[in-house]
């Protein structure tokens, strides 16, 4: 049984290890391809994220 556990664990800190490697390299490639995209989302994604950090800070709330 602890043999079992063992290599479950093993296996487990595989895939973790794989699905890292996965999405540093979709990373590095979408970056290499052209910053443009990145900009474009990480603005589309600052701009989700800014009324909600408005949002206090208006008078009267």
């Amino acid at each position: 049984a602890e043999d079992v556990a063992l290599y479950v664990g093993i296996v487990a800190v595989a895939l973790c290890l794989t699905l890292l490697l996965i999405i540093l390299v979709l990373v590095y490639r979408r970056k290499k391809e052209g910053l443009d995209a990145d900009v474009a989302d990480s603005s589309i994604l600052t701009t989700g994220f800014q009324p909600m950090g408005i949002k206090p800070t208006k008078p009267g709330v």
